[in-house]
């Protein structure tokens, strides 16, 4: 089956600096892709690249495009990924897959954890401002103190906190500590294990065997999250404990590294897409753990993204119509 295919690439403001991987920026760019089948139905995607999780490069992603000439088959797309084009192929599949739908999905709720900030102290008032608004879980960057992290007490503190409000807390490291730092955090998160969601990401991305190691040594779940990104389907070929998480980011191409045989938890994460990829993200519905979702209010135009507040998140009120706005908006 052939589609005809076209592209606008967008640059959107962000109302504050935001890290993806390795680079601090206060814009997203991207692509929104538009597919047209044989009897007019259209359907859109979206190309969300970070280069430093592996992903193709924005400009690799265009010129993939380019070679298409206008029209691109369901076998084309199929091969994307081991090509190196995951961003591209999930953007593809996405519009694709909305030109397939014969009738509106069912509203759902989908829940996503807060993100804390780190400078956040005291926890309390905060804390207690995110079970207010619905949320079931939150989110804290984890860092070592010389980094400018809090401090083991700190991080005491913390817990103590998240405990008394009934929430779950997940600590994302984002690859800072050391072994011995990561088992010291261990070794304290275990005296809160039934608030703790995991432990993300503790180590280097390359450093998978060691993380497999603590998940053996300690109770509290240790979850992957650079490492598959970057590691792409290498990461199947270790042997790990089922309770080990996988952070999957859809727009980087991860949903490659699932099978039906899959059986490690997961969590489903947004990298900052517009309405139009987080929607595509949204109608995942088999996310063991609340999402890490809470990317949507980092764009400064309120436009571009998806129309909701507060938790959980209702499915499906995106529409079509609203992506052919953006998509005209973009001439």
């Amino acid at each position: 089956m052939e589609f005809s295919l076209d592209y606008r690439p967008y640059r959107f403001k962000l109302n504050q600096p935001i890290a993806l991987g390795m680079l601090v920026t206060g814009y997203r760019e991207g692509i929104i892709i538009r597919l047209i089948d044989d009897s007019g139905k259209t359907g859109f995607g979206e190309i969300a690249p970070v280069e430093s999780f592996g992903s193709e490069p924005l400009e690799n992603a265009q010129t993939k495009l380019d070679s298409f000439y206008g029209r691109v088959t369901l076998d084309a797309i199929s091969t994307l990924y081991q090509e190196g084009y995951g961003c591209t192929q999930f953007a593809l599949r996405s519009a694709v897959k909305s030109i397939f739908k014969t009738a509106a999905y069912p509203q759902s709720e989908v829940y996503s954890a807060a993100l804390l900030p780190i400078e956040t102290n005291p926890f309390s008032k905060e804390l207690r401002a995110c079970k207010a608004q619905g949320y079931r879980s939150i989110k804290y960057k984890l860092r070592p103190e010389a980094q400018g992290g809090i401090s083991y007490k700190g991080l005491v503190e913390l817990l103590d906190a998240v405990q008394d409000t009934g929430l779950k807390i997940r600590l994302d490291a984002n690859e800072t500590l050391s072994l011995e730092e990561s088992k010291r955090a261990l070794e304290i998160l275990e005296g809160y294990s039934h608030s703790i969601d995991f432990l993300e990401q503790p180590l280097d991305r390359m450093l998978v065997a060691e993380m497999i190691d603590l998940s053996y040594e300690y109770n509290i779940p240790i979850a992957l999250d650079e490492s598959l990104s970057t590691m792409g389907r290498e990461i199947c070929s270790y042997s790990m404990p089922e309770s080990m998480v996988w952070v999957i980011k859809p727009s980087l191409g991860d949903l490659n590294l699932l099978s039906d045989s899959h059986k490690n938890p997961l969590v489903y994460s947004s990298v900052f897409e517009t309405a139009i990829g987080f929607s595509a993200i949204l109608e995942l519905q088999d996310s063991t753990y609340d999402g890490g979702l809470g990317t949507q209010s980092y764009f400064e135009d309120s436009s571009v993204v998806y129309p909701s507040s507060g938790m959980p998140v209702q499915t499906g009120l995106w529409t079509q119509a609203m992506s052919e706005t953006l998509w005209n908006r973009l001439q």
